[in-house]
């Protein structure tokens, strides 16, 4: 799975993650992206998009508004269930296609 961004946005009150990940190898213009959010270790909610002018407009936004982008592995200390959450959505995503 290719990540586009995570980020993580924890301080005055909030303790989320955001970012969007690429269902296909393609991560070209035309290429489907799922897009997630919600509050560590909770149900992950999410939206599929094939714009990535939208996807590019939001990480800007989500920067802005205090999210820090991080890696795999600062990924795995703060939200250790992270890859099984997302890839339930991502089978969910597919099959509803």
């Amino acid at each position: 799975m290719k990540y586009k961004f995570v980020g993580w946005n924890k301080g005055s009150g909030h303790d989320k993650v955001w970012g969007a990940v690429y269902l296909d190898h393609d991560t070209g213009w035309g290429s489907e992206v799922l897009v997630f959010w919600g509050r560590r270790s909770r149900k992950l909610q999410y939206i599929l998009s094939k714009d990535n002018r939208f996807l590019s407009d939001l990480v800007y936004e989500k920067r802005g508004k205090g999210y820090q982008q991080i890696n795999k592995e600062e990924l795995h200390t703060v939200y250790p269930e992270f890859e099984t959450d997302i890839e339930k959505c991502v089978i969910i995503a597919k099959l509803k296609r």
